[in-house]
């Protein structure tokens, strides 16, 4: 899951390289707090998207913010209005390899062009649903769109949807593409192979994922962290680690010096460390090969 909820606003980190610092190193960060009264249109950010271009995008409740640096270029419910979108709620955010910025809100997908144009996709479209919830663009340029009633893959070619098969009825929290261009979709509390063939998923993980979670538990996020490694973030597992060429898992929790086993975002630094988030607990920086935290 690219965000949850963030409610205090903003931090963007000036530098965005990780640079480890020794204790007697001083490690001043610098930080700009950008608010309302800077044209923010909302302080609930739901997510954030830096375009090829160095723009950076801010979902909000309130409709999707452009930074160029200076100041926001905001779009938002306005029928009539050259700044218009289809819904205010900011779900996902991607950018296509023609430069057109794909919008997922709770009702309709926003196309926003370079030339300006935009164009709004909803059910009566070819989705399962208007509600959109993730977006991912892969290594072949196929984007795949989930929403609340089914995911489709988008074929640019023949510029239709496709509908993909779960083989459940629930939703997809979050989805990825592994190191292998495998693209891998967090179901609830379950892990799905999706397979543009075949069209539909595949879950491969069940008999490994119930040995380490706990029961009616939920995955909030899928991270990458290297060509062996992806994260699974659970709301009350902890942190997982899915080694890619055995399938294996391992579960990093409280019992490791884990601050929280409700793990609700996720930040890769390099290969071997990531910083986990948590629902009232604040951060745990990870060592991914001691466990160290």
């Amino acid at each position: 899951m690219k965000s949850k909820w963030f409610f205090i606003i903003l931090l963007l980190f000036i530098g965005s390289s990780y640079v480890p610092v020794s204790a007697s190193q001083k490690f001043n960060p610098i930080f700009l707090n950008l608010t309302l009264e800077h044209g923010l249109p909302s302080l609930e950010v739901t997510t954030i998207f830096q375009q090829s271009n160095g723009y950076i995008w801010f979902g909000t409740s309130r409709g999707i913010s452009r930074f160029d640096g200076n100041q926001f270029h905001n779009y938002f419910y306005s029928p009539g209005t050259e700044h218009h979108l289809s819904n205010n709620f900011i779900t996902d955010i991607l950018e296509d390899n023609e430069g057109n910025i794909w919008v997922a809100t709770e009702d309709g997908l926003n196309i926003l062009k370079p030339d300006g144009d935009k164009q709004v996709i909803r059910k009566e479209d070819g989705l399962p649903s208007s509600w959109i919830l993730n977006l991912l663009i892969d290594s072949n340029n196929i984007i795949w769109i989930s929403t609340g009633e089914g995911t489709v893959f988008y074929d640019s070619v023949n510029q239709q949807f496709n509908i993909v098969d779960l083989q459940t009825p629930d939703s997809i929290i979050d989805l990825v593409e592994l190191p292998d261009k495998r693209i891998i979709a967090a179901i609830v509390g379950d892990l799905s192979l999706l397979d543009t063939v075949e069209k539909k998923g595949e879950f491969v993980f069940a008999d490994q994922l119930k040995q380490v979670m706990v029961t009616d538990d939920i995955i909030t996020a899928l991270s990458v962290v290297s060509d062996e490694i992806l994260t699974i973030s659970t709301e009350k597992s902890g942190l997982l680690l899915l080694n890619l060429k055995d399938n294996s898992i391992r579960a990093i929790t409280t019992a490791d010096g884990l601050a929280s086993n409700n793990v609700t975002a996720i930040l890769v630094l390099n290969d071997h460390q990531v910083i986990t988030g948590h629902y009232e607990d604040g951060l745990s920086l990870i060592d991914l090969d001691t466990s160290v935290i």
